[in-house]
């Protein structure tokens, strides 16, 4: 994964497991904020690509 990736995490189960056992070293990590936000990381990972035309963006989510 390049340094400048961003990752953006959905809520559930996979919020928690990415909190505990991925290490993030110069990565911008957008998260909901766990309430009730279902389907946030696609979009977010959709604005944080438009919004830095020269990152990565990786979504973590239960499909």
């Amino acid at each position: 994964m390049p340094d400048n990736a961003i990752i953006s995490i959905d809520v559930g189960n996979d919020t928690y497991s990415f909190g505990r056992y991925f290490e993030c070293v110069r990565r911008t990590i957008l998260m909901s904020g766990y309430l009730g936000s279902i389907g946030f990381g696609f979009p977010a990972a959709m604005g944080a690509v438009g919004a830095a035309l020269l990152a990565s963006a990786l979504t973590v989510g239960e499909a």
